[in-house]
């Protein structure tokens, strides 16, 4: 449950140069599926705003997510230019910022490059970016350049380490866990209505060279034969569903195991696939590591996206990642929606919107991953030396003086109130307040 903080939670950083996790969205569902987690909001609740720097145009959420604290902001439209400008604005406000997450929706490969099959409603978590910002145009074809100053760093060495705890072992299967007890937290929650996985029968993948125009040349001469890769085809079918223009499901739909034993297991079960999880991965999502491709223009050429994927070995399509990552450390953590093939399902929306969800509870287990250096979380350690510095200067104490400080528990035995006041040089203040205010975040 979300609640509001007043001003003087302990948790709460000071200032705004404080806050070291910002996440990024482009689309509604997707900022509604992030801000529907948030154990803790800081706005609109009589507390004092952070505010944001001149020049600043962004707006932002800040609050609680686990044990971290976190600014949220929206990119208002979609593609490189207009992201960056979000992520300058949001440097310039918050200069202590460490990691940037981009969270929300995506166009996924089939299958990665170890063959293992991706799903409508898995995530995938960036561990590089590929960008087709830049590329010469020929008569047949487009081709990305590959001069070094147009290519994209990898994550630095912090962003590495995690990225590599999280992916497999102990910690991986603890990622796919709790992003599933996140996910079921967001549905039962009601914070974005009714939220399903479309289930099994929705998921239809097309073969790449099939594409998504009419069929019946008598009902549209513009159209050719849908097998032509190089055929044209009308403006209408952008618009248009699979159902409406008739694809041919019965002998150009491709057949995947993984999702064949989720429908063999529904079919037998005679329930709903949200009764189902663990390996089935209905409830479960699998989670994806790998290489994004990052563009300003819609993937939605099944023959092209599998061509671009097997040449640079990404897993997903996207179009915000390349102008954050140029600003900040980024990791890009997305749920599939579609195959980047042009088709469209009746369901597709329902599709994004679980996606969305998804890649929202997946980043906030992730984020349970993430250490601020020298600190344990919001509170200080008592493996530390002292409370955290002020102006500059570290001031020490006793160790146990750390926790009562930070819980404004005192022990029995402390009874001269006085002479501790005294002793810190706090005059004019209790000293449980005025030690809030001098030492705790």
């Amino acid at each position: 449950m979300r609640v509001n903080i007043p001003n003087e939670n302990p948790r709460r950083p000071r200032s705004r140069d404080e806050f070291e996790i910002a996440i990024l969205c482009a689309l509604k569902e997707e900022f509604d599926a992030v801000d529907a987690l948030f154990d803790e909001v800081w706005e609109n609740n009589g507390s004092v705003p952070y505010g944001k720097a001149e020049g600043d145009l962004n707006a932002y959420t800040v609050g609680l997510m686990g044990t971290h604290p976190v600014v949220l902001t929206r990119i208002p439209g979609q593609g490189a230019c207009t992201s960056g400008a979000v992520a300058a604005g949001l440097r310039s406000s918050f200069v202590g910022i460490k990691l940037a997450l981009l969270v929300g929706t995506c166009a996924g490969v089939p299958q990665t490059p170890d063959e293992v099959d991706i799903l409508l409603g898995d995530i995938v978590i960036s561990t590089g970016l590929v960008r087709y910002g830049f590329a010469v145009g020929y008569p047949n074809q487009v081709i990305r350049t590959r001069a070094l100053d147009e290519t994209l760093r990898r994550p630095n060495y912090e962003v590495r380490s995690i990225l590599q705890k999280t992916s497999c072992g102990r910690s991986g299967a603890a990622l796919r866990r709790d992003t599933s007890l996140y996910l079921a937290d967001l549905a039962a929650s009601g914070a974005l209505g009714p939220l399903n996985h479309p289930g099994p029968y929705g998921d239809k993948l097309f073969a790449p060279s099939y594409q998504h125009k009419h069929c019946d040349t008598t009902a549209c001469s513009t159209c050719d034969s849908c097998q032509d890769g190089d055929g044209t085809f009308c403006e209408n079918v952008t618009y248009s569903t699979c159902t409406q223009i008739g694809c041919d499901e019965e002998n150009w739909l491709v057949s995947r195991e993984r999702l064949d034993n989720i429908k063999f297991a529904v079919k037998v079960s005679g329930g709903s696939a949200l009764n189902l999880n663990g390996t089935l991965g209905i409830a479960s999502p699998h989670i994806h590591f790998g290489t994004v491709s990052s563009q300003d223009f819609m993937m939605e050429s099944g023959e092209y996206r599998d061509k671009i994927a097997k040449q640079d070995e990404v897993i997903a399509f996207e179009s915000e990642g390349a102008g954050v990552w140029i600003v900040f450390p980024t990791v890009i953590i997305k749920g599939v929606y579609n195959y980047a093939d042009g088709h469209r399902g009746e369901d597709d929306r329902l599709w994004r919107k679980y996606a969305a969800a998804t890649a929202a509870s997946c980043t906030k287990a992730f984020l349970k991953n993430w250490a601020s250096p020298g600190s344990a979380g919001l509170v200080p350690s008592l493996t530390q030396g002292g409370p955290p510095s002020v102006g500059g200067e570290q001031e020490s104490l006793p160790k146990w003086w750390i926790t009562c400080l930070v819980y404004q528990s005192w022990p029995k035995w402390i009874t001269p109130v006085a002479w501790v006041r005294d002793s810190l040089g706090l005059q004019t203040r209790s000293t449980p307040a005025r030690v809030r205010d001098k030492w705790i975040y």
